[in-house]
């Protein structure tokens, strides 16, 4: 839909953009004019609309690749916050999980499940490509598909993580590649086995 930016001079709370890089040229050039007009709207903590932009790609990349028009690009980024992935903030997932369960369960008045230890080491392993979206997706289809009273990890269908990797030595060394085998296949085994010592058992190792 076209962004009518005649509107905001009447709109009152906040205005979120997302994904600033897809509207359209011309609808850049309106809005950086109008930014440039109104700079209160941006800056000031006492305005009665806050413009918000939303964006999954660096500055220089904003402007190389998406060619955004520069000066809208300068007037939004008079305060620039940057909000980690998931993959760099696990330690956020289970209260994030928690977050997203509890609103999806009041939404669709189902009971609250239980998420075990090893459903969220799952979850806490994946690298969450798609971010917060991606979480919110694998929630809500947990929830609503098995209807489950607790998560075990086999029922958190998660994509394929990484692209199979290739049989070649790594820098020459066959220990070290065995190693990094050693080490997927543990990483992929423990979830099931979430604790050094049962999954110690599992495959047949001491536990040191």
């Amino acid at each position: 839909t076209m962004l009518d930016v005649t509107k905001l001079d009447r709109f009152n709370g906040w205005f979120v953009i997302e994904g600033v890089e897809y509207l359209s040229p011309e609808v850049q050039v309106l809005l950086a004019n109008w930014l440039n007009r109104h700079s209160e709207f941006s800056t000031s903590f006492y305005s009665t609309c806050r413009i918000v932009s939303l964006t999954e790609q660096l500055g220089t990349c904003l402007l190389s690749r998406y060619q955004l028009h520069r000066p809208l690009y300068f007037a939004l980024s008079s305060l620039s916050l940057y909000v980690p992935s998931l993959k760099e903030r696990r330690e956020d997932l289970a209260g994030l999980v928690r977050q997203t369960l509890q609103a999806y369960t009041e939404r669709y008045d189902v009971p609250m499940p239980t998420v075990t230890k090893g459903a969220l080491l799952k979850i806490s392993l994946y690298s969450w490509p798609g971010n917060l979206k991606e979480l919110h997706n694998i929630c809500l289809q947990t929830l609503t598909v098995n209807n489950l009273v607790e998560w075990q990890p086999e029922d958190l269908r998660l994509p394929e993580d990484e692209c199979p990797v290739s049989i070649e030595l790594i820098e020459g060394s066959l220990d070290k590649t065995v190693k990094q085998w050693e080490a997927r296949l543990l990483k992929a085994l423990y979830p099931q086995y979430p604790s050094t010592r049962r999954l110690a058992k599992a495959v047949g190792l001491s536990h040191s």
